[in-house]
């Protein structure tokens, strides 16, 4: 394992179009991320959140603006580095807010930790940390029927599958919306063997596989991942859990 990528993804989002972008970017300032943009020939660091409307406007690619502030059938995005206040030295983030066809969308904010060239063990659970509390504070102004954190490289849900419902991998963090809670039962969904599981705003549940992404004790983390797992077999649902996390020597 050369590297690590922490991920944040939310996909199919009830709130999402161009003009809510700078909403979306306010949140991510007041969680202690840093956001690069492109303007005026190369990057510069948003200083305040009075700065996010012009200058997220250098990052959007798409169709223009509709009179009503929406794109509501067109492909747009937005892309741009992030940083992390907590974490100097970090500086390998990045920031995607997308509209691939009308109602199939996601947010992903990507942060990869290198092993191989830097040692950036000790950046992957304080990412992962960071990625949590955002989940949870962007979930309010965007609604994703799906949010989960956890390694990139094994995050292969769709927006197609959430907008089926299909529940197939049980991540580090995740928040199911109304439409997975209708589908698979409030009682199922919260009593998950885990850290935490709890119902937030709207209905949706937010469960927390363990209080910490990376494992200290790869045995323990085994067995917490085939009691989950046999918890959905026990209910006739097939899923796979790959999280907790351990990392390689230094």
């Amino acid at each position: 394992m050369n590297d690590l990528p922490v991920e944040l993804r939310m996909l199919q989002c009830k709130q999402l179009s161009p003009s809510s972008a700078v909403s979306l970017a306010a949140v991510m300032l007041d969680c202690g991320f840093k956001l690069m943009v492109r303007a005026d020939g190369g990057m510069r660091l948003i200083q305040s959140k009075a700065e996010l409307q012009e200058l997220l406007q250098w990052q959007y690619t798409g169709s223009q603006y509709a009179d009503n502030g929406r794109v509501e059938d067109a492909e747009w995005s937005f892309m741009f580095p992030a940083r992390l206040d907590s974490l100097p030295g970090f500086d390998n983030g990045i920031v995607e807010i997308r509209q691939m066809a009308a109602h199939t969308n996601k947010i992903s904010v990507y942060c990869l930790a290198d092993f191989e060239f830097k040692d950036q063990r000790t950046f992957v659970e304080p990412l992962a940390q960071a990625l949590r509390t955002l989940a949870e504070a962007l979930y309010s102004v965007s609604k994703p029927e799906f949010t989960a954190v956890d390694n990139g490289n094994r995050l292969s849900v769709t927006p197609r599958d959430v907008s089926q419902t299909r529940l197939t991998t049980i991540n580090w963090l995740n928040i199911w919306g109304p439409g997975y809670v209708a589908r698979y039962g409030r009682d199922l969904l919260l009593r998950v063997p885990g850290h935490e599981a709890r119902t937030i705003e709207d209905g949706a549940i937010l469960y927390q596989l363990t209080p910490t992404f990376v494992a200290n004790d790869a045995n323990k983390a085994k067995e917490m991942r085939s009691t989950v797992v046999k918890h959905f077999a026990d209910a006739g649902l097939k899923v796979r859990c790959h999280a907790p996390y351990a990392l390689p020597p230094t």
